[in-house]
């Protein structure tokens, strides 16, 4: 009976990273011989925390979709969505080397200024934190846990529209 229970967690798997995460990415973690619940453990991010314009709340989903379609196609994952706002990391869940998801990141940054200009603002950068199934093991919610993140919040709400800052590790 444990082929069908292995089966049926690689399903969990695909349906729980399909719509955040580019399909080449969900292939290999669904086919990957390792833990298929990610644990919590200590990793260097790559990240973006953008919003996108949300006065009129009206053209916020097409501003969402087009930041997705740019972060996904540079293998970025999108981990957390509240309201108009977005966390990305790169190189998780699947590893890369750090200087490709600096690449992916820096070319992910340069794709939403230019394609979504006035209407998105973000912060970026590398640094320590936790990444995995964080909250409960009864509610599955993979993710980061960017260590500062207040101040990258502070950081973005500090910028108009228009702008992106990177934040350097203190």
């Amino acid at each position: 009976m444990w082929p069908f229970k292995r089966w049926r967690e690689r399903a969990e798997v695909r349906a729980a990273f399909m719509k955040y995460l580019a399909p080449d990415l969900v292939a290999r973690l669904a086919s990957s011989s390792g833990p298929l619940r990610p644990q919590v453990e200590r990793a260097d991010l790559c990240f973006i925390l953008l919003q996108v314009r949300d006065d009129p709340a009206d053209q916020v989903p097409a501003h969402l979709a087009r930041a997705f379609d740019i972060v996904l196609r540079q293998n970025g994952t999108i981990c957390d969505i509240m309201c108009s706002m977005v966390t990305v990391v790169f190189g998780h869940p699947i590893p890369e080397a750090p200087e490709r998801s600096n690449d992916h990141r820096a070319e992910s940054v340069a794709r939403l200024m230019s394609e979504l200009g006035a209407n998105i603002r973000l912060v970026h950068g590398t640094t320590e934190g936790l990444i995995g199934n964080v909250g409960s093991p009864h509610r599955f919610h993979w993710g980061p846990l960017l260590s500062g993140f207040a101040r990258y919040i502070t950081a973005l709400t500090a910028l108009e529209f228009g702008q992106s800052a990177e934040i350097r590790p203190t």
